[in-house]
């Protein structure tokens, strides 16, 4: 006997793909962008354990900083074609480029 998942538990049915998919974006760039800042205060430490401590550090860093940065763009790709630029301001055309321009 199969369970319908939306009728047997009806909050679940009040998640909506938009909320996945701003969560994911978010969860990508917190990651990302988190990560070069928690590395970037942990460098003083790092350089005091030895030499070669922060290029290590670093290479694990980038096991989590590539896949959260390859979901921040695929789902950021996602956003644009949900949201569209159609119809957009100039003010917010512009904020977009240069965001792309900086980020990617």
């Amino acid at each position: 006997m199969t369970t319908d998942l939306f009728h047997a538990f009806p909050s679940f049915a009040a998640l909506d793909l938009d909320a996945v998919r701003i969560f994911l974006h978010l969860l990508g760039v917190s990651g990302w962008i988190g990560g070069q800042i928690l590395m970037l205060g942990l460098l003083g430490v790092l350089r005091g354990l030895g030499a070669e401590v922060p290029r290590m550090a670093a290479d694990r860093f980038a096991k989590v900083a590539w896949p959260c940065f390859a979901l921040a763009v695929v789902t950021g790709i996602w956003n644009l074609t949900e949201v569209g630029l159609s119809g957009r301001s100039d003010g917010y055309l512009a904020t977009m480029l240069v965001k792309l321009l900086l980020v990617g």
